[in-house]
Parts: C-alpha cells; sequence; structure tokens
C-alpha cells in the first residue's frame, strides 16, 4: 500500500468518525473533543524576472520572465483535545501545487502530492499551571523564531529565507520537523513573563553507523504582555493592536558525532516587540560544524517592521519591510553571502484568516548559496499577490 493510499484512508476513516466524534472519542468524566477537520490555503500569483539556470552550453542564462498561480501553502489537518490536558495535531501538505520550477520563490515544486507534514501529541500536566507541557511527534526543535513562527502568520510575502539555512543545518529537512520530545511552559506574572523550551530530536544527520541526538533548549523573557494566553509551539506576529510587549529569547541546538560530522551547534537570539499598531521581529542565528578536516561557520537572520492601519474599526491594513540576509564567516560547503529585500502591504479583512497581500522581493547574492551556487541557477526578483485563507 503506498503514502498516497494510506493517507486517503486515513482521510476517509476520520471524516466517517466525525459524524459519531462526542460518543467516541470523548471521555467519560470531561467534555472534551474530538475532531476539528480544518483547511490552510495560501494561493499566489508570482511575476518572476531575471531568473538563471544553466543553459545546454553549462553557463547561466536568464530564463523568460514570467507570471505563474499556485498553491504556496495548502495544508489540510486534524486536530483535538479528546481528554484533559490532552492534544493532538495532524497536518498533511500539498504546498507549491502548480509552481512553475522557474519562479523565483525559496521553494520546490510539489513533484509528490500529499505528505505528513506535522504530526504531534501534547499534554499539559497540571490544569492549574502553564509551567509543564511535554510535546512529542514529529514537529519543529523549538529554536528559531522564524522557523516556528508558520507561514500564516509572518507579515512579510514570504517566510524570511534565513530560516531555510537553519533548518538545513539543524534537521536536513525543509519543512524543519523531526521526530522528537520537548518540554516546555510559560508563566506570567504581572507586567513580567518568562517561557522555556528543552527538547531531544531525531534528524537526517544520523543516517550512519554512529548516532547522538539533536539537544535544544531555548528560554525568554517578557516585559509586558505575554506573546501567548496558553504555551504553545507555534508562534506569531501581528497581535492586531492587543498586545503591548517585548520579549528577547536564546537558544542553543547541539548535536555531538555522527558520520557526517564531529559536532553540529546552533546558536540563536530573537526578540518580538509589539506596541499597539507596531510589530517589529527579528533574529540571529550562527550555524557552526566541525566535520572531518575542516570547521565552518555562517551567520544568518532578519528584521521586519509593519504598522497597523485600522479601516472602519475591523480590517487592518498593514505596510511592512523585510531584510534578511545570510553570510559566510568560514567557508564549508556555503560560500558568499544572500540578501533578500521585501517590500509590501497586507490587507487583514479577517485577521490572518482571510488576508490579501501584495509585495515585491528583491533577491541578490554570490558565492555558494541558496541564491545561487555560480552555476546551476540564480534567483531572480519577484511581484507577489496572495489571498490567504484559514477554515
Amino acid at each position: 500500500m503506498n503514502q498516497k493510499t494510506i493517507i486517503t484512508s486515513v482521510l476517509l476513516l476520520l471524516g466517517i468518525n466525525t459524524i459519531n466524534a462526542q460518543s467516541f472519542f470523548t471521555s467519560e468524566d470531561t467534555n472534551y473533543t474530538y475532531i476539528k477537520p480544518y483547511a490552510m490555503l495560501q494561493l499566489w500569483g508570482v511575476y518572476s524576472m531575471d531568473e538563471k539556470f544553466v543553459n545546454n552550453n553549462g553557463s547561466l542564462e536568464a530564463v523568460q520572465d514570467r507570471a505563474n498561480l499556485f498553491f504556496r501553502g495548502a495544508r489540510l489537518g486534524f486536530k483535538g483535545n479528546p481528554y484533559k490536558g490532552l492534544s493532538y495535531n495532524l497536518m498533511l501538505a500539498y504546498d507549491n501545487l502548480g509552481q512553475d520550477r522557474f519562479t523565483s520563490i525559496r521553494a520546490n515544486s510539489n513533484d509528490i502530492g500529499f505528505d505528513v507534514f506535522e504530526a504531534t501529541l501534547a499534554y499539559r500536566v497540571s490544569q492549574s499551571t502553564d509551567l509543564l507541557n511535554v510535546t512529542a511527534g514529529f514537529f519543529r526543535p523549538q529554536i528559531s523564531r522564524e522557523s516556528l513562527t508558520g507561514p500564516w502568520a509572518v507579515n512579510s510575502f514570504d517566510k524570511a529565507p534565513s530560516q531555510n539555512y537553519v533548518r538545513n543545518h539543524l534537521v536536513r529537512r525543509g519543512t524543519g520537523r523531526a521526530m522528537g520530545v520537548n518540554i516546555g511552559g510559560m508563566q506570567q506574572q504581572f507586567a513580567t513573563g518568562f517561557n522555556y523550551n528543552v527538547g531531544m530530536f531525531n534528524t537526517n544527520n544520523t543516517e550512519g553507523r554512529l548516532w547522538s541526538p539533536l539537544l535544544v533548549a531555548r528560554a525568554g523573557i517578557t516585559l509586558g504582555l505575554e506573546e501567548m494566553e496558553d504555551y504553545s509551539t507555534n508562534y506569531n506576529i501581528n497581535y492586531f493592536n492587543k498586545r503591548r510587549g517585548l520579549t528577547i529569547s536564546g537558544g542553543i541546538a547541539h548535536q555531538g558525532q555522527t558520520d557526517s560530522f564531529e559536532y553540529n551547534t546552533t546558536y540563536s537570539g530573537d526578540f518580538l516587540f509589539n506596541f499597539d499598531n507596531l510589530n517589529i521581529d527579528g533574529e540571529i542565528n550562527l550555524l557552526e560544524r566541525n566535520y572531518q578536516g575542516g570547521f565552518y561557520s555562517y551567520e544568518t537572520g532578519h528584521i521586519r517592521m509593519g504598522y497597523n492601519i485600522v479601516i472602519a474599526k475591523k480590517y487592518f491594513i498593514e505596510p511592512t519591510v523585510m531584510y534578511s540576509y545570510f553570510n559566510t564567516i568560514k567557508n564549508g560547503p556555503l560560500s558568499g553571502y544572500d540578501k533578500t529585500y521585501d517590500i509590501g502591504i497586507n490587507w487583514y479583512i479577517n485577521k490572518n484568516n482571510l488576508k490579501l497581500n501584495l509585495h515585491y522581493v528583491i533577491q541578490e547574492g554570490k558565492g555558494v548559496n541558496l541564491y545561487t551556487d555560480g552555476i546551476s541557477f540564480q534567483k531572480g526578483n519577484y511581484l507577489g499577490l496572495g489571498l490567504q485563507l484559514l477554515i
């Protein structure tokens, strides 16, 4: 039985069982639920300019500028909390459906159809405090704010390209997900708060004779209103004028010896500042790897700002700017630099549930990195029009 058949069967079974979800999934001593289906869609129209790929003569050549309509993000899922303190989430993805391979965005076209994107079980140990929560499954190691913030919550057109470097360095998977377990919590006290996460994960860096787990720790402090009402492993940026607060976080991820390296380490610092209409976030990540015969290090991060303009007391227009970068400190498999500039405007018709946006993105760099390898590809600039729908 292939993957698509398995996924289709699961969807059909879950759909049938939804009819009797209350009686089947609810425990006798609670009124908790069950199965809640959801869908998340990002329909993009992108006009790409100056994209370059290698020609038959082995040199870089500009392909024809083009318009492309495709689903940048497309997810189906089920979540619920059938017992007190226990919740689950299963997310399937068919991102980049219909994408032209010469579109200038930082993503590959979809050639695999449906895939399991995330699957978690989470347990809140005490109902009287949010200090101790256990999450297990296939999800993001809790480091790098940009990696932890979903594409549905960012106010740039796409997520900052810096997160691609972090994810590939940590788990060697573009989605940033890995199998593991995380313990975390948060506490708000008057006008201050703190949050923490510690976790252990398996990664694609351990496919060999030697094995070491990826160990991750992240902690943050907040002045003003916390960024979450309840503990979560997902993060947000725009609180639509409801938050006044500054959260500063730092983290470290370390993996010991494998067949690929002697050790692999990531240091990360980030912040989120909201003050009524103003939203600013950013981070810096230092990526280091010691491998047989050498050592390399990179720096990557972003800074992003948006300002909410309220229309008719319910619509939000948000002009935004973002700068994302990658710099080589000591050459390894990657070298040179990679920079992205994003300027645009978002129209929140129903906050993040229904959003329109228009952005212009400029990309530049040199060396061997995700902007160009100097041989076979070089990213172009693009103008993007997007529609986001969460149901």
